[in-house]
């Protein structure tokens, strides 16, 4: 069993910015950290691309919030079976085109304790999951790092992968 990190490819992929600086005042917090933002999500957040990005193609998969990703509607069809029931995608806009901000909700206690590190501090430096325990979930998140990163299966890599979506990099994770 494998699992990985799930990341916005930002090095060949344009990322995004929402349009209006305000946008909280409208939608709240959206670190994406796995609380609900579906409650105060009243219409589609208009994002654009970050004027660094301007002469980077759009991916399938791009950057807007730490600990969420852009999804183009293609990837949104392609995972949404593959989600969680708490999961989340929430409507962009993006040029008047359909964008999905994809929380992840499924927060998993999935370390092995033994052979993950963390520093003087508390800070996780090496992550090492226990097959035991995130076996059945396609994505997910854990509590030691904050809920910032999107961890997902070798499954839906392979899925990932196979369909040819772009703007997607992953980092293989340790699994005991």
């Amino acid at each position: 069993m494998k699992m990985y990190v799930l990341s916005a490819d930002t090095n060949h992929y344009a990322t995004f910015v929402p349009v209006d600086e305000d946008y909280d005042e409208v939608f709240g917090d959206l670190w994406c950290k796995g609380e609900e933002l579906s409650a105060n999500w009243p219409k589609p957040l208009e994002i654009e691309l970050d004027e660094e990005d301007e002469n980077k193609p759009v991916g399938d998969f791009g950057f807007l919030f730490s600990g969420s990703l852009v999804l183009s509607n293609r990837a949104k069809e392609l995972l949404s079976g593959m989600l969680s029931a708490q999961d989340e995608l929430m409507q962009l806009s993006l040029a008047g085109e359909d964008y999905w901000l994809l929380n992840i909700r499924n927060i998993l206690n999935a370390l092995n304790a033994e052979a993950t590190e963390f520093n003087e501090v508390g800070l996780l430096v090496k992550r090492v999951f226990d097959s035991r325990l995130v076996s059945s979930s396609d994505f997910f998140k854990i509590e030691e790092d904050n809920k910032t990163y999107i961890y997902c299966s070798e499954r839906a890599v392979d899925v990932m992968k196979a369909s040819g979506l772009t703007g997607l990099v992953f980092e293989e994770v340790d699994v005991v």
